[in-house]
């Protein structure tokens, strides 16, 4: 049994910056953000010819054939078939991680191998709108060939660093982690005249891996057809949809597809647009395995279609976790690729943890099918690839097997994909119906009606796990006051989930042990103080992260508190306050330390004192501040009105009290 394995996101695009020039940017690490030059492999000869020649040394032959014997390959013969992959997946790495790029992707692997049950997961985030008309060029290399010269490994065959590919679209993602049920539907096409596969033995190692989990169903339809597929997903709702059989481009097409039978038996190739958009009225599978060649494939004398192969339609269409094939694949490998896939499923890792174990299933062979281990490639835009609880089932409910409480508090509906892609519903907090906007609904208090529920609904789920993962489709204040009653030194790691602008999230893991030593307060922040004229004894600390605070928070300082606040902190973040100005943990981190430091330089004899707190930032950093806020004496929160929908731009919220923490606590 595998030890299940808690990834944190190591996400890179790549993109066009001002020049036109080709960039590598990582939008989301465990610690930081940063960006690095991205040159693009120039292959001796033609794309055409190298990409041939590389799918001949996968496949291990000098005379690889495809499915439909449309094609041959010859190697160049002047190199092994294991040397020419390793040269070619050292040629994306250097390509890749460049600079401070690579400087991160060392400090953030270090970090994970430091670390049991850890991984680093490398998400490569492919936008249109980014890369413009190098999208197709870049988009379909050969990414699950990267390969480290400094050691010769292998990113995508080691479950530690497994390699995902993220197509941006505009479809909704759907709830990834949490399901009633667990069931795969194996689909197995027989068509006449068609190469013969052994699906038989394919279709028992399946069952035979999930044998020990009895609530997990193996559905097999009784026909082979597109109207049979259909049928038997609306009866079952599968959670894995898995095809075996072929796949290949029509004659004169440049779109892929897979072959089905039809009601004579004979082949039937449905192009992957027209699968797609079968499957879309559907409940879509949450997985998607295509165990055929040439699935995530491009034709090869056409490159403009930007979805040319199955994988990419089924992703344009809003499916988000699909595990294909970039290159054709002998039958060994798929079975060996299959067998070892679900097993590592069975023992509770995620997709993408499961799919390394099956790359490594397949290199293990000793025979020519060992070099097939890149062919694989794996879709996921979810926000983790767990589905499977190996230890964990509740009759036929199956739970995350993540060794945490995934939790989401929810005081208004965000305006991007709903808190249910990422959080069970049951494992939210939603106080919408307390708010009328930004504000408390009339007769309703923070510290009465809101800060009590918020505390118990942490409460409870701390208890349940030993780590807790938390997501804020919320105030600001709600944010801070978790952070405020945990702390960072709780005995429980907390991760933060974080939007990102591309559209996937960033998780945060906020603990000391993720602090730089080195920045110091003069490199994070620009300050100013001020002296009111008719000020009184208590501090004001206005903090801009993703917008300018100063203009909207002057006018109440000036009148609401004229004559109870004598000192004003207006912090800002260098170089300049923006939306996407977080960069990851450690400036988080970073952040929320320098300015625990300064505001304790500026009055921390006076705890009796309120310092009263407004603040413009990302909900990760407002947790990690009120961590630090517990050394301040009061605080008196306020919140924004984004709509101003009031006059004033500010309204009191929560007001933070010592004494509170003196009482049972989630964090405590």
């Amino acid at each position: 049994m595998g030890e299940p394995i808690r990834y944190e996101d190591f996400a890179i695009s790549i993109e066009k910056d001002g020049e036109g020039r080709l960039k590598a940017r990582v939008d989301a690490s465990p610690l930081d953000r940063s960006e690095g030059p991205f040159t693009q492999p120039d292959p001796a000869m033609d794309a055409e010819a190298w990409f041939e020649e590389l799918e001949g040394s996968v496949r291990g032959f000098s005379g690889a054939t495809h499915d439909d014997g449309s094609w041959t390959v010859e190697t160049s013969g002047a190199a092994d078939d294991q040397s020419l992959a390793e040269q070619r997946g050292q040629e994306l790495f250097d390509a890749l991680f460049q600079e401070e790029v690579r400087k991160l992707w060392d400090e953030c692997r270090v970090r994970m191998e430091n670390r049991q049950g850890e991984g680093l997961r490398l998400r490569l985030v492919f936008d249109r709108k980014r890369l413009r008309e190098d999208f197709d060029s870049v988009a379909f290399l050969p990414w699950e060939l990267l390969c480290d010269p400094r050691g010769a490994s292998f990113l995508a065959r080691n479950a530690k660093t497994p390699v995902v590919r993220h197509v941006v679209t505009a479809r909704d993602r759907a709830p990834r982690s949490f399901y009633k049920g667990f069931s795969v539907l194996l689909v197995a096409p027989r068509p006449a005249g068609t190469r013969p596969l052994d699906q038989v033995r394919e279709a028992q190692l399946v069952k035979e891996a999930l044998a020990q989990l009895p609530e997990v169903k193996v559905v097999e339809p009784e026909g082979q057809t597109v109207e049979s597929l259909l049928e038997a997903i609306s009866a079952s709702v599968p959670t894995v949809l898995h095809f075996m059989g072929h796949g290949d481009f029509g004659e004169g097409q440049t779109e892929g597809g897979l072959f089905f039978e039809d009601d004579e038996g004979q082949p039937h190739l449905v192009p992957g647009s027209q699968l797609a958009g079968l499957l879309q009225d559907l409940e879509k599978p949450p997985i998607v395995v295509l165990n055929a060649c040439g699935t995530s494939m491009l034709p090869r004398l056409d490159a403009k279609n930007p979805y040319s192969h199955v994988a990419e339609k089924l992703v344009a269409k809003g499916f988000t976790t699909v595990i294909a094939m970039q290159f054709s694949i002998s039958d060994q490998a798929a079975i060996q690729f299959t067998k070892h896939f679900y097993r590592a499923l069975a023992d509770g890792l995620p997709v993408d943890g499961a799919v390394a174990r099956g790359r490594l299933g397949i290199a293990a062979q000793a025979s020519a099918a060992a070099n097939e281990w890149a062919t694989p490639t794996l879709y996921m835009r979810s926000a983790d690839g767990y589905v499977l609880d190996r230890h964990k089932l509740e009759g036929d409910r199956l739970v995350s097997t993540r060794p945490l409480a995934v939790l989401g508090i929810r005081t208004f509906m965000h305006n991007t994909e709903p808190m249910e892609t990422y959080v069970p519903k049951e494992n939210i907090l939603s106080l919408t119906g307390s708010f009328d906007g930004r504000f408390l609904r009339e007769k309703l208090t923070w510290a009465g009606d809101i800060l009590p529920r918020v505390t118990s609904f942490l409460a409870e789920g701390r208890q349940r796990q030993e780590e807790v993962k938390l997501l804020f489709d919320a105030h600001l204040s709600i944010a801070v006051a978790a952070g405020w009653h945990a702390g960072l030194r709780a005995g429980q790691p907390i991760t933060v989930t974080q939007r990102l602008p591309w559209g996937g999230v960033q998780e945060l893991r906020l603990d000391e042990g993720r602090r730089s030593e080195s920045a110091s307060f003069e490199q994070l922040w620009s300050l100013e103080e001020i002296k009111l004229p008719k000020g009184g004894q208590e501090l004001a600390i206005v903090v801009s992260v993703t917008h300018l605070a100063r203009s909207d928070a002057e006018p109440y300082l000036e009148d609401v508190l004229a004559g109870r606040v004598g000192r004003v902190l207006y912090l800002a973040i260098r170089p300049a306050p923006a939306p996407d100005g977080l960069r990851g943990a450690r400036h988080a981190l970073d952040l929320a330390h320098s300015l625990d430091r300064l505001v304790r330089a500026s009055g921390h004899d006076q705890l009796t004192r309120t310092k009263h707190l407004f603040l413009c930032a990302p909900g990760s950093f407002a947790y990690a501040l009120g961590a630090y806020v517990r050394g301040w004496g009061p605080v008196q929160l306020y919140e924004h009105d984004l709509e101003r929908t009031q006059p004033k731009a500010y309204a009191p919220s929560l007001l933070l009290e010592p004494a509170q923490l003196q009482a049972p606590s989630f964090g405590e």
